[in-house]
């Protein structure tokens, strides 16, 4: 026999051990790459919804440059941020807890 049993139990829970922390950096990846999606999805959005460039000197009854029906892309862009920020909160506090482990 090639090896002892011990010998084969250790080096079963070493290969466990990397292939776990390479999977933890990928899934890290993953969401790294889903931030900057979101993040950069969320600056379109505003820049898109805001009418940036597009002010004409006309301001709503709310005292910006907001007009009443372009309202929704606002709310729409506060949606978002607070998925996005409950969805990184989540993944931080996973990441926490594996790495207790």
């Amino acid at each position: 026999m090639k090896y002892s049993i011990d010998e084969a139990m250790r080096e079963i829970a070493e290969r466990k051990n990397t292939l776990i922390k390479n999977r933890i950096k990928r899934t890290i990846g993953a969401y790294l790459t889903m931030a900057v999606l979101i993040s950069a999805g969320l600056i379109a959005a505003i820049y898109g919804y805001a009418g940036f460039g597009e002010i004409d000197g006309t301001y709503s009854v709310y005292g910006s440059f907001m007009l009443p029906d372009e309202a929704g892309g606002y709310i729409l862009v506060a949606v978002l941020s607070f998925v996005a920020a409950v969805v990184i909160t989540v993944l931080c506090i996973r990441w926490k807890d594996r790495r207790k482990k």
